[in-house]
């Protein structure tokens, strides 16, 4: 949370530098997400960065997710949030990416999942005709850190944000126990 305090004092760039030369620059955006896992308490909080292909951080958002009953759980409930927050910022072109290669390579195959994590991975499949692309990737937690800090104090603080350009009104609240 602290490398995304002062927003507005400065400009963010991604640390990892992604670019494509298919979609036109202002089109692309790049969606990381993360978790950080409460066991005791069956709890997960997701970290969501959003990054314009030019690198100028774009949104961020953090979810609190109850009944978390495995760390696989969390991470497909993360990769679904950051397919949902791609769609509710009407994206048109997308990759996201997390660091659980298990829910990245089940959201890039066609094949029906009966895993733990199958019902989320079929409502993430279901939200895919919503882009005129969406591609998913592996990415190290080391290029990740946003995300994953993000998380971490969001489950620390037991707090959701979400932030955006261009108001970039914060919005905070404490999650209401499902």
């Amino acid at each position: 949370m602290a490398e995304i305090e002062g927003l507005e004092e400065k400009k963010l760039t991604s640390p990892t530098g992604y670019r494509s030369n298919t979609i036109d620059v202002n089109t692309r955006a790049t969606i990381q997400f993360d978790t950080a896992l409460d066991n005791r308490n069956h709890r997960s909080a997701s970290g969501l960065v959003v990054w314009r292909q030019t690198g100028e951080l774009l949104a961020f958002k953090s979810m609190i997710n109850w009944k978390v009953s495995s760390p696989f759980v969390a991470e497909a409930y993360a990769g679904l949030q950051a397919v949902q927050l791609g769609i509710s910022l009407k994206l048109p072109s997308v990759t996201v990416m997390g660091y659980s290669q298990t829910v990245i390579k089940k959201c890039q195959s066609k094949n029906s999942d009966k895993s733990i994590i199958g019902t989320i991975i079929r409502d993430i499949y279901s939200s895919m005709n919503r882009f005129q692309e969406i591609k998913f990737q592996f990415i190290k937690r080391t290029e990740n850190a946003y995300a994953h800090n993000l998380a971490k104090e969001s489950l620390r603080k037991n707090e959701e944000t979400y932030q955006r350009r261009p108001d970039l009104t914060q919005h905070h609240s404490q999650p209401e126990r499902k």
